[in-house]
């Protein structure tokens, strides 16, 4: 049974992509292009079956990624208004047919025009249920795209963490995107435990946060998976952006934001592919 609950996205503000904040670290975009050369070479080797994993602790380091050919097709329309789960939706569906070769939206109109009417006339209460049911399922898009929709309660963590990873892949060409709802916080950009993505930005807003004002929906593109989860850094794709490049963040950070009552108190995750 899929559990129905409100969620308000927040309004479109002018921020600083993560890769804008400091000169001093590798952008998120880098960083992943790094990963990616690192573990290109084990690809044809025996990975870890997910499945047989009890713990945390018991799954070994390694790198989750959608899909890798996905890439060169993202193109980024930034969120106007309250817009995030329209938003979201369409620039992951664009990039996953595109990879397809088929058109997207098709019927001559832009993604602009598709988020607008999905968000006026289809789901205006921005609800990931509605985006599921009634835009992804909708005929016109299954033409284009196949999804899924896994919404999993609070204490199902561990299964959460699972299914994203496994729904990425450790291998490059299987992985599929997954749209998830996180709590983000409006306030300036503050210092977060150990996480070294957090960036002290005095001009960097709506960060990912379980001290949440708002929720919002954003696109993962991969995980840097460590052993018992600390340390795992989480690539991400953010409607909010202004230039569409990758952003990064703390996966336990993102865990907690997931559930943090901004709208929702369970782990929402619509893959597409």
């Amino acid at each position: 049974m899929l559990v129905f609950l409100l969620v308000a996205c927040k309004k479109e503000e002018v921020i600083v992509d993560a890769t804008e904040a400091t000169s001093l670290q590798l952008s998120a975009e880098e960083e992943l292009e790094k990963l990616i050369a690192l573990h290109r070479d084990n690809q044809g080797s025996a990975r870890f079956n997910l499945a047989n994993a009890t713990s945390a602790h018991q799954i070994p380091d390694d790198l989750y990624i959608f899909d890798i050919r996905y890439r060169a097709h993202y193109s980024h329309t930034k969120q106007e208004d309250e817009k995030c789960s329209a938003t979201s939706y369409v620039n992951t569906a664009n990039m996953v047919a595109k990879k397809n070769g088929k058109s997207y939206p098709g019927n001559g109109k832009t993604l602009s025009d598709h988020i607008s009417n999905i968000y006026k006339n289809v789901c205006p209460s921005k609800l990931v249920n509605c985006i599921y049911w009634s835009v992804a399922k909708s005929n016109h898009e299954k033409t284009k795209v196949s999804s899924s929709l896994l919404p999993l309660v609070r204490s199902r963590r561990f299964d959460a963490i699972k299914h994203l990873l496994g729904q990425l892949n450790t291998s490059f060409y299987s992985g599929k995107p997954i749209i998830i709802t996180v709590g983000i916080e409006e306030s300036n950009w503050s210092y977060h435990g150990n996480d070294i993505h957090a960036h002290n930005s005095s001009s960097r807003k709506n960060w990912i946060s379980s001290n949440c004002d708002n929720a919002h929906y954003i696109t993962i593109s991969a995980i840097n998976w460590k052993k018992g989860g600390t340390g795992s850094v989480v690539y991400y794709y953010d409607p909010l952006s202004n230039n569409g490049n990758l952003q990064a963040c703390s996966f336990t950070r993102l865990l907690d934001a997931m559930t943090s009552g901004c709208g929702t108190t369970q782990y929402n995750m619509l893959s597409i592919w």
